[in-house]
């Protein structure tokens, strides 16, 4: 099934002759990577191979036989069991092992490598300075000089001569800088420890991509292709690695490269201290704390006892240490069966109140019920039902009453609770959780679930008293030393007045720290306001592999508000509330929040891994071109307590047309520039972080009759939020205007704005101030009072131009000169009469007015101008003679001369 010719197998040795054999019409039946003529599997390599030459070992020993077709044999090495190298060869090719290049040895301990230049004293490789003897018990120290070193070397050298390679590269100003190691040829590792105790320094280790096109389908264009570090051999088994102050570089999250570190049967990585199944992921953490890493689950472990599978995770280098709940099995009180029909009452508390330390071990499918449970000084204890159970038989732990407290850790106490069902009952009483802690106590929450519905037993079983009123105290308050919830499901549960869980880092000489792994958080979005689920302050917190996800709402259920625009585009609430602390998120999702995801506060430095997600966290009660706008993130501190907030733009997706989740142009993010430090991507992107509206057509025209513009936008994500304004310019012109550009607010002139694909604007004549051509636009708030003009769907127009005519009066309809029926126009010889209308004037009769009053105006100005004349001769005359003359004339002349007197010539 797998080759036509021979299959063969070799475990722990073995000899294989071959030589001078000829292939003819072989054929593989039923095998994706089988081969016409030999299929070979090597289980570990033979003495003197290894990943680097086993292709040319098995080219010698086909290299005298024919082939019944190319890449006729197939070959395959295991190391531990486990898959290590493939490929193909064409039997009769001749391709010499390259081998390795040596540098001459030379003794000494102490060796500084140059690739660059050869000076007398150093050497060009590794390898070199390895070949010679040293008798040093320190061993060897070797430093490599150059910023970049190109090297595959395997490490050979027993436990008296540990090797330290180091990076000593200086930059220009000769500061000291890592050393970049890594291979410019296709090799398999950069390092392979055979055996020794082998110390790495101040090292940036990388991988390559090949650009040139593979020859072969089996070339590799990653290098190195199988592990930067690999440590293992099947004879050999003294092997100390350590790392310090290394940095090991993949290709990103779209490239995936191997493996970084192989180690098995390793003697030592730093860990030898006392490793347990409880402690092995504090002693990962260590072992990487100084290390860093832009991916999510960086680092797989896995342990074994006897051969068998014991436990394995996935560990961040971002994590934080546990402090250790360590209790003898010997310690252990079991609580009896309830042979009774009602619930368990104060069961647990009695065990706490009398001992120091224990495991409680109680039945399963049982309701306890526990009155203020107190485990103050040195105490610990472990809860754990007899058997790991399925959620409807965990056992329930609540308060005995709706007034009561659960359980107070105090001073350095230390409580796990693990595989329960913890009810919070408590609604009408404020400001005292469910479980409060303290002082340097540690409380560990492991496999349990939150619910908001009181339990109660009778003789037919455990019964749910559905609960649907919010709770006005949190299920924790914690001002302790160390939290962690792993594996926690929260049932949906509205908080009025506080959060679910509360962190108070009050205590300045306390490391808080708040650890949350791969739990559920539903979130009711019936009301809003009422979704806070965790509040810190002054915590360190550490979340992965978290979902906090909104319920939708029921059809036929009205959201309790209806949010005005207003309210939709300014948001203070989220579901989390960050201040004062180092907080990371890695692969946790927030979708479906109606109040927000994230409030990032004063002194708060978040970050956001590119794996965890954001989408679908819109607000209820919202419609119209509101309806699709989300809630993400508000990251807001104070002027001289700064938030910081770093992000991924691939991190804030939508649903695509076609079902499919994708990187989303809109982010969601509310940003207070003066008082919020954003980095990573996010902070690349220009325009504006909360919603990016595209145009893909701009209509503008002048209404008849009134003059008024009416522009017609058209596009995607037009909501408004008070960020889009209507840009009017005025083109180039020989007018000396002193504006020309005037904005319009979108609130202010939108009509029949009821989605955000569309909107038009109308604006009174008398609101513009530009007159002639002038260029329309759109242009978006991306930070305060700083506008750009908004981006253009592909194939779209962001501007348009239109002339803005001065006001013209409208004409009469009555006006119209053709008259309805003919008119009489008489004899031929009369003249034509205007024809009068009880509507108005004609303009013929209108022109004839304006000729008429002209002439009357020049009649009565020419007329005082004579008489002034005559008046002025005859006052040349003798005085009595003009006494005499006016005596003897007639009334209406002295009226004459009062006339004229009145004029003041």
């Amino acid at each position: 099934y797998y080759t036509g010719g021979i299959y063969g197998e070799f475990r722990q040795g073995g000899i294989f002759n071959f030589s001078f054999n000829e292939f003819t019409n072989n054929s593989k039946y039923d095998s994706e990577n089988g081969a016409n003529d030999a299929y070979l599997i090597w289980n570990e390599y033979p003495q003197s191979w290894n990943i680097d030459n086993a292709k040319y070992k098995v080219l010698k020993i086909f290299e005298n036989c024919t082939h019944s077709n190319e890449k006729n044999v197939y070959y395959e090495f295991r190391v531990n069991n486990e898959f290590d190298i493939s490929g193909y060869i064409t039997s009769g090719n001749e391709e010499q092992d390259p081998g390795d290049d040596l540098e001459e040895g030379t003794d000494g301990c102490i060796f500084n490598v140059d690739q660059t230049q050869t000076i007398e004293g150093t050497k060009r490789t590794i390898k070199g300075a390895l070949a010679g003897n040293c008798t040093d018990s320190n061993g060897y120290l070797i430093t490599l000089l150059n910023s970049i070193h190109y090297e595959s070397v395997t490490i050979n050298k027993t436990e008296e001569y540990p090797v330290l390679t180091k990076g000593g590269a200086k930059d220009e100003e000769q500061n000291e800088i890592r050393t970049v190691w890594g291979v410019n040829t296709s090799a398999a590792r950069i390092i392979t420890l055979l055996q020794g105790n082998l110390t790495l320094s101040n090292i940036e280790f990388k991988y390559y991509q090949s650009t040139t096109d593979p020859e072969d389908d089996q070339d590799e264009t990653i290098w190195p292709w199988n592990a930067i570090i690999f440590a293992y051999d099947e004879v050999l088994s003294f092997r100390i690695l350590s790392v310090d102050s290394c940095i090991f570089k993949g290709l990103g999250p779209q490239i995936p490269v191997r493996r970084m570190i192989y180690g098995h049967n390793v003697q030592k990585m730093n860990l030898t201290d006392y490793w347990n199944i409880n402690n092995y992921k504090n002693k990962i953490i260590e072992t990487f704390e100084k290390c860093s890493s832009t991916s999510g689950k960086s680092i797989y472990v896995e342990f074994r006892v006897n051969n068998e599978f014991d436990v394995s995770r996935y560990i961040y280098v971002q994590d934080l240490k546990l402090d250790d709940i360590y209790i003898s099995p010997e310690k252990k009180q079991n609580i009896p069966e309830n042979e009774g029909a009602e619930t368990v009452k104060d069961a647990i508390q009695e065990i706490i109140n009398e001992i120091q330390e224990s495991y409680i071990i109680v039945p399963t499918n049982e309701v306890y019920e526990e009155s203020s449970i107190v485990v103050a000084g040195d105490k610990q204890f472990i809860l754990q039902p007899t058997s790991t159970s399925e959620e409807e038989s965990k056992p329930v732990l609540q308060a005995s009453t709706n007034q009561d407290s659960l359980m107070t850790v105090s001073g350095n106490g230390k409580v796990q609770i693990d595989g329960f069902v913890i009810t919070h009952i408590n609604e009408d009483v404020e400001d005292k959780p469910l479980i409060e802690m303290s002082g340097n106590s540690l409380l560990q929450l492991i496999g349990i679930t939150v619910s908001p519905n009181k339990r109660t037993k009778d003789d037919k079983g455990i019964h749910i008293e559905q609960s649907k009123s919010p709770k006005s105290s949190p299920f924790l308050s914690a001002s302790g030393k160390q939290v962690l919830i792993d594996n926690m499901i929260m049932e949906p549960t509205s908080f009025y007045g506080c959060s679910g869980i509360i962190l108070k880092g009050e205590n300045e000489e306390i490391n808080h720290s708040f650890i949350l792994n791969i739990s559920t958080f539903h979130v009711s979005n019936y009301e809003q306001g009422l979704q806070s689920i965790l509040n810190s302050n002054g915590f360190t917190v550490r979340v992965f592999d978290t979902i906090f996800i909104g319920l939708l709402e029921q059809e036929g259920i009205q959201a309790q508000n209806v949010v005005n625009d207003e309210e939709s585009c300014q948001w203070s609430t989220s579901t989390v509330h960050l201040k004062e602390g180092d907080v990371y998120f890695g692969n946790t999702t927030f979708s479906g929040l109606g109040d927000g995801a994230l409030f990032v506060g004063a002194g708060a430095k978040v970050t956001i891994s590119e794996t965890t997600l954001l989408y679908g966290n819109k607000p209820s009660g919202t419609s119209g071109r509101m309806k699709n706008i989300q809630r993400n993130i508000v990251c807001d501190g104070e002027e001289d307590n700064k938030a910081e907030l770093q992000a991924e733009s691939e991190s804030f997706i939508e649903k695509g047309i076609d079902g499919q989740y994708k990187e989303s142009i809109n982010k969601w993010v509310m940003i207070n520039k003066d008082t919020c430090l954003l980095t990573g991507i996010l902070s690349d992107i220009r325009t504006n972080l909360l919603y990016s509206p595209y145009i893909s057509s701009i209509i503008a025209e002048q209404m008849d009759q009134i003059n008024d513009l009416s522009v017609k936008v058209a596009g995607t994500s037009l909501i408004g939020c008070k960020k889009m304004l209507l840009q009017l310019k005025q083109k180039s012109t020989d007018r000396n205007e002193e504006i020309d550009t005037q904005h319009f607010l979108f609130e202010d002139y939108a009509k029949d704005w009821i989605n955000d694909t569309e909107v038009t604007l109308d604006i009174k004549l008398d609101k513009i101030q530009l007159k002639g051509q002038v260029d329309i636009s759109v242009v978006v708030e991306i930070e305060k009072e700083k506008y750009e003009v908004a981006d253009i769907i592909e194939g779209g127009s962001s501007s348009t131009s239109v002339e803005i005519k001065e006001l013209i009066p409208p004409e009469d309809p009555d006006d119209d000169p053709t008259p309805e029926d003919p008119i009489d126009v008489g004899p031929k010889d009369e003249p034509l009469e205007p024809e009068t209308s009880s509507k108005g004037i004609s303009s013929g009769a209108l022109i004839g007015i304006i000729v008429a009053v002209v002439v009357v105006v020049v009649v009565v100005v020419t007329i005082p101008v004579i008489v002034c004349y005559i008046v002025m001769s005859k006052r040349s005359s003798a005085n009595s003679k003009i006494r005499a003359g006016l005596n003897t004339k007639s009334r209406p002349k002295r009226r004459k001369q009062i006339a004229m007197d009145s004029n003041n010539w």
